[in-house]
């Protein structure tokens, strides 16, 4: 890619990077992983992260090295706000969850795989846990690909928030 002028790739992460601070998100991801293969759950999203195991942080520091003798910057992805199954499904109490008895609507129109009552697509911005656990794999994201300039942290496709018991009052914005 080098002598084609490419100088960046992103690298999703989602859970497919193992997470010492939280290892529970990985085994979660990994058994989604399988049980949705199997049938067992809904398809997991973003199963490619890892094609479906944890990836060694020494690899992926491997890979971000070897990137970097050739001029290639590897500028890491972590879903945040949106796309958080990962998050949500190992700590289901951070999760944007609606009260049952209120229905939702969730606009389907994209390509993505749209949210479901299995898989909490986001996390409630206004519970300070969330913050917790995805600052935690920050830190070791940064710990594996620094020094790097840019950290891509998602934010795109919110399908759901505002509507948490915490949050259900609160103007989304």
């Amino acid at each position: 890619l080098s002598p084609m002028g490419y100088n960046y790739i992103i690298m999703e992460l989602a859970g497919g990077m193992e997470f010492e601070s939280h290892p529970e998100i990985n085994a979660a991801v990994e058994e989604a992983f399988i049980k949705g293969a199997n049938g067992e759950w809904p398809l997991f999203p973003h199963k490619e992260a890892g094609m479906g195991k944890t990836v060694p942080k020494a690899l992926v520091k491997e890979f971000v090295d070897f990137c970097r003798v050739y001029g290639i910057e590897v500028v890491p992805e972590i879903q945040s706000l949106g796309h958080v199954q990962f998050m949500t499904l190992a700590h289901p109490e951070i999760g944007e969850w609606p009260d049952e008895a209120e229905e939702v609507k969730v606009d389907e129109r994209t390509a993505d795989i749209p949210p479901n009552k299995f898989y909490a697509h986001c996390y409630c911005p206004s519970n300070p846990k969330s913050y917790e656990i995805l600052f935690d794999l920050i830190d070791e994201i940064a710990e594996v690909f620094g020094p790097c300039e840019y950290l891509h942290l998602g934010h795109d496709e919110v399908y759901e928030i505002g509507v948490c018991p915490i949050c259900k009052h609160k103007d989304p914005a």
